[in-house]
């Protein structure tokens, strides 16, 4: 069994009201959120298995792949990350910040009531995603999730290690669940209502 926070000292409620109606579409990777074979053909791609390949080669001579080939969904992260194709990267700010900044506020204020000890330095939001079974490959230790919002069932559901029969179920509205994303494979039970899921992690 996993570290579940049962005991509510954030107020909920308060962070509901203040939700956006919706937030950004962005294209996950296809283990999370299933392949999307149109725009994969739109793009000229070809996909065997789970790998989608592109026309041509990149510079060192090798085939180019779609990382991104996943349906659209709801989802944006908040937090910091290190500058990608820099010869001297520095750590900057996730556009979310700026664009939900409300938003960014309430869900660190709610890490702060909830779960203080927790050290993070990305949360990601997603909105109505049915997360299929996978893992957080580039996550690095521990996950915080937590689920709000007007919603039924939508319980995640966690796989265990030495027995993928055997598989725990956890309801996560308004309780927060510690476990290990990047290597225990995890997925979604369907629901009811408008449910939103906030995960605390470092990347």
């Amino acid at each position: 069994m996993k570290d579940q926070i049962k005991k509510k000292l954030f107020d909920y409620k308060s962070l509901e009201s203040r939700l956006p109606k919706k937030i950004l579409r962005t294209r996950k990777r296809s283990n999370f959120g299933g392949f999307d074979d149109d725009y994969i053909k739109s793009i000229g791609g070809t996909r065997t298995g789970r790998t989608v390949i592109l026309p041509g080669l990149t510079i060192t001579g090798k085939k180019k792949c779609c990382t991104y080939g996943g349906n659209l969904i709801e989802s944006m992260t908040f937090g910091v990350v290190m500058e990608r194709f820099k010869k001297n990267p520095k750590i900057i700010e996730r556009r979310g910040n700026r664009l939900f900044p409300t938003l960014y506020e309430d869900l660190k204020q709610l890490a702060n009531c909830e779960f203080p000890n927790f050290k993070y330095n990305c949360i990601t939001v997603n909105h109505n995603v049915l997360g299929k079974r996978h893992l957080d490959g580039k996550n690095v230790g521990l996950s915080m999730i937590v689920g709000f919002g007007d919603y039924q069932d939508g319980k995640i559901c966690i796989e265990d290690k030495k027995d993928v029969s055997n598989v725990y179920k956890y309801n996560i509205r308004y309780k927060p669940l510690k476990f290990n994303g990047s290597k225990e494979y995890h997925w979604v039970d369907g629901w009811e209502g408008d449910r939103w899921t906030a995960v605390y992690f470092n990347h």
